[in-house]
């Protein structure tokens, strides 16, 4: 049997939206290709609603219809509902993690999550009182979500993206206190991103990369990139001075001085490269799928 399934999440802090474009809806595949997610940005920027239908069991819209509650409920059902939750849960927190990364969100925020919901015979939605799911994540940003940032945001989606746990890292950097424990972090950050740009590119190196020691940064954003992509980095010399000075704090962590503006200098740049290796995998991944 088919059932309709929402799941809504608050953002107590609003993302900053541009109100004129409103609603902001993507699409996502979630749990197998055949299921589709409408994720839905609330014209305030307060709520996100992912909403799914799913082929359910007898048991388990026996259990809906009944309005049982969590203890009267067979582990079978149990499992399959968190599944499917999850799986709602997912399609949100994908869409934001590329907000995140494409809009450059990064001050901690929280997300609030509502008891999820189904729709009944009588069209009307009723609360599942069976599992909830809270998560956190990052939303400052200096841009506004608008018609073209979610043109942008459901290609990518289209195209199976995820945001790059490099990202996370940068962020990190953002935030962190003391300048050696920034550099460290956007060090870590320049560092991720390349693997995970190159293995996108090029999956088979996904065993050297991840498994052998690596070469030097400068050699992954120059050479190592060229040769798969055609063209290097311009921030070779940026990431190699960084990965120097980021070794000596782990070393000796009095080796360094810094100012504020140094540092901050450091992160723009590595965000900058960040952007660059995006650029560049998307260009040569098209090339890839067009057969061009």
């Amino acid at each position: 049997m088919k059932v309709a399934i929402r799941s809504k999440s608050g953002i107590p802090n609003h993302l900053p939206i541009k109100i004129e474009d409103c609603p902001f809806i993507f699409f996502i595949n979630v749990k197998t290709p055949d299921v589709v997610a409408t994720v839905t940005i609330s014209d305030a920027g307060d709520n996100i609603y992912s909403v799914a239908t799913f082929d359910v069991s007898d048991d388990m819209y026996k259990s809906l219809d009944s309005n049982l509650n969590y203890n009267n409920i067979s582990e079978k059902v149990k499992k399959e509902y968190i599944n499917i939750s999850i799986a709602l849960h997912n399609a949100t927190r994908h869409i934001f993690d590329l907000i995140r990364q494409e809009l450059y969100l990064y001050e901690l925020r929280w997300l609030t999550s509502n008891p999820d919901e189904w729709l009944n015979n009588n069209e009307e939605w009723k609360i599942i009182p069976w599992q909830t799911i809270s998560t956190a994540w990052r939303s400052h940003s200096a841009y506004k979500l608008d018609k073209k940032w979610v043109s942008h945001l459901q290609l990518l989606l289209d195209r199976g993206e995820e945001a790059l746990l490099a990202i996370e890292h940068l962020h990190e950097a953002e935030r962190a206190v003391g300048p050696q424990f920034q550099w460290i972090e956007a060090t870590i950050a320049a560092e991720l991103a390349i693997k995970e740009i190159l293995v996108r590119i090029e999956p088979k190196l996904e065993v050297l990369l991840y498994n052998l020691p690596s070469p030097p940064l400068d050699k992954l954003y120059g050479d190592v990139l060229k040769s798969i992509t055609g063209e290097s980095s311009q921030f070779v010399n940026i990431v190699r001075d960084g990965a120097r000075i980021r070794n000596y704090l782990i070393h000796k962590p009095k080796s360094h001085r810094f100012n504020y503006q140094e540092v901050n200098n450091y992160i723009a740049n590595i965000k900058k490269a960040i952007k660059y290796l995006l650029d560049v995998e998307r260009k040569a991944n098209r090339k890839l799928i067009n057969g061009t």
